[in-house]
This record gives structure tokens, sequence and C-alpha cells, in this order.
């Protein structure tokens, strides 16, 4: 299968204990990786995906934005 177009809409995160700075960076960095991984998935509409992650004590803005990308990605592929 080639690689799909993401197209989203709305994207929304709900993170505690960021400052603006760091929650603008996140919103960043997380589209910008969705934007960057390919999709092996058919092309669809997908209403919506939620993902929902544990806390980890002094983790990285950028480490943080690596796992919802992954965690986005992961929730994709399982609605096929």
């Amino acid at each position: 299968m080639h690689a799909s177009r993401l197209d989203i809409d709305r994207l929304s995160l709900e993170v505690s204990d960021l400052s603006a700075d760091e929650a603008r960076q996140l919103a960043s960095l997380v589209g910008n990786g969705l934007a960057e991984c390919p999709l092996a998935i058919a092309p669809r509409r997908v209403p919506a995906v939620r993902v929902e992650l544990e806390s980890r004590p002094q983790q990285s803005v950028g480490d943080l934005a690596q796992r919802i990308v992954e965690a986005t990605l992961a929730a994709l592929d399982r609605t096929t």
C-alpha cells in the first residue's frame, strides 16, 4: 500500500503542567511530527481519534510530542 495523506481538521491537546510557551512548542512538534510521518493506511474519513498517555516525571516537551505522535498513528492504524 502506498503512503496516504493525513488531513487534520482540528487538533486538541489537553496537557497539564506546561507553560504557555511549552504548550505552543508541543502543539507545533505534534503537528510537524504527524505531517512528517508517512501513513500506510487506506484512504478514509476518521471522525475522531483520542489517545491518552500516562505522565512521565521530568519528560521533555519533545519526548512528549513524540509519544503523542506515535500513539496517534497507532490509533489511526487500529481504525482500519
